[in-house]
């Protein structure tokens, strides 16, 4: 309940952003409740139109253990391990902290030419571009749309062309 105001205003900032629904990112959402699921499409109307964020709030959690700690839905708890990691990690990048070592001798001159953003590259040097490159090599042109506006999807769904549903095949390469 302290947190409404700013989901709310996640919610409305990712509608004005064009944030690809739930189901764009996911081919089903992971809850096998079907009271949710139900309600969820009630509200939307289509259960294809059940926005991302609201999808993900209302994903089904993991099961609270002993010393579990945070108990997000799966697809949650991989952003925020990921930031955790990339926080104890990047220090070094963002805020000064051991920069003695973000050298092109301990990252390797590949490693560290990655790490940098390049606006002259494809998706204007973007990391989450260059990503989806790597992770779904068949998947994309460097060229896609995809690419350089990732997560994004036109207004209207009947509007997307099929290559625009790439998230749904991400189970395949996972």
């Amino acid at each position: 309940a302290n947190m409404r105001l700013h989901e709310i205003m996640d919610i409305e900032q990712s509608r004005k952003w064009g944030v690809c629904t739930l189901n764009d990112f996911q081919k089903v959402c992971i809850n096998p409740d079907p009271e949710i699921a139900d309600a969820a499409e009630k509200l939307y109307g289509d259960i294809n139109n059940l926005e991302l964020y609201v999808g993900l709030q209302a994903e089904e959690s993991k099961p609270v253990v002993d010393e579990a700690g945070l108990c997000p839905g799966y697809t949650i708890s991989r952003p925020i391990l990921s930031d955790a990691i990339a926080l104890i990690f990047n220090t070094r990048n963002s805020s000064g902290f051991f920069t003695q070592d973000y050298i092109p001798y301990n990252l390797t001159t590949r490693g560290f030419a990655d790490c940098q953003q390049d606006p002259n590259a494809f998706s204007f040097g973007f990391t989450l571009g260059r990503l989806f490159l790597r992770r779904f090599p068949n998947q994309f042109e460097e060229n896609s749309p995809c690419i350089f506006f990732p997560l994004m999807t036109p207004d209207s769904p009947s509007a997307r062309p099929p290559s625009t549903y790439f998230l749904l095949l991400a189970h395949m390469y996972l």
